[in-house]
């Protein structure tokens, strides 16, 4: 490895063969915002828009638990776009609003789309979302791999892929999340793009990039990857998580499936510094990491 390859946080990553699974984002709702101002850092804390818009967008994070918020890009057109994306494992739905600018987000009741209110019905927004992490302010790795990435998913599926700011793990760059499962897929190469854009349109899981659900902790994102790889398993709703039951250093970890099966993955975790990890490119990981490991997997229906 290169002196030019050791300052890549995900280059380092992939070399030292870091499990991407069990490393997504937790949230149940997502608030998507079409932000067309040069990203920061911390785009989502540091912006310019109006006060009062972004003091409304603290206070549905206040209103709506388990939320976050996320700007997006693309080519503009005649409105900003506004998402809200609700995570629902068994469920989950993805609203669009087009607005003609931002203080018409005063005029939506956030905790009613959440909760499933009918007069927001019409919003509804079917078709597979695809976002890209390309925040290069956060991280180098966002920007160069992550935005061929997105390049490349535009030419596939067009105004149905969007720029992001940062989703966290810039070392398991480029990072990919679908709407409306809240689905996290990492360390593809563009070549790889059709693969992923077929199953997610199939409503299939991309096992090879598979990060995890976001509406799963950690220890059910790595279980719920441990599941599918042993039974072959790739549709996204066939299973269903019903059971956590931390036992020591251990998980064990229950579903259920789409014709009544039982399954129980458990699977192991150890916390620490991991050796030669860089936290973002050419910076050394200093806090402990959690990493998730497989130790059985059987099927309670037999």
């Amino acid at each position: 490895m290169g002196d030019m390859d050791d300052h890549f946080c995900s280059i380092v990553s992939q070399e030292l063969a870091e499990p991407i699974y069990g490393q997504a984002l937790t949230a149940d709702v997502w608030l998507l915002l079409e932000y067309n101002r040069p990203w920061g850092s911390k785009a989502t804390a540091e912006n310019e828009l109006p006060l009062d818009v972004q003091a409304w967008l603290e206070g549905v994070a206040t209103a709506v638990p388990h939320s976050r918020l996320q700007f997006i890009r693309q080519l503009p057109d005649a409105h900003l776009t506004f998402f809200v994306a609700v995570v629902d494992k068994d469920a989950p739905r993805l609203y669009r609003f087009a607005l003609d600018r931002y203080e018409a987000l005063f005029d939506l009741d956030v905790p009613a789309i959440v909760a499933g209110a009918a007069h927001y019905a019409p919003y509804l927004w079917t078709e597979p979302l695809f976002l890209v992490c390309t925040n290069g302010k956060r991280d180098q790795c966002c920007a160069l791999f992550g935005a061929a990435v997105y390049r490349e998913l535009q030419a596939e599926v067009g105004r149905a892929a969007w720029q992001t700011t940062h989703v966290g793990g810039h070392r398991y760059a480029p990072n990919v999340l679908t709407f409306p499962d809240g689905t996290f897929y990492s360390r593809m190469q563009v070549a790889d793009v059709p693969e992923l854009v077929t199953a997610v349109q199939q409503q299939q899981i991309a096992l090879p990039f598979y990060r995890g659900r976001t509406c799963y902790q950690e220890p059910e994102q790595a279980a719920d990857y441990f599941l599918r790889r042993e039974t072959g398993q790739t549709q996204l709703s066939f299973f269903r998580h019903v059971a956590t039951v931390p036992t020591g250093d251990d998980v064990s970890v229950r579903f259920v499936d789409a014709v009544g099966g039982q399954h129980e993955v458990v699977v192991g975790r150890e916390t620490a510094v991991f050796p030669g990890l860089l936290a973002s490119c050419g910076k050394p990981q200093q806090k402990p990491v959690t990493q998730y490991t497989f130790i059985r997997y059987r099927s309670l229906s037999m």
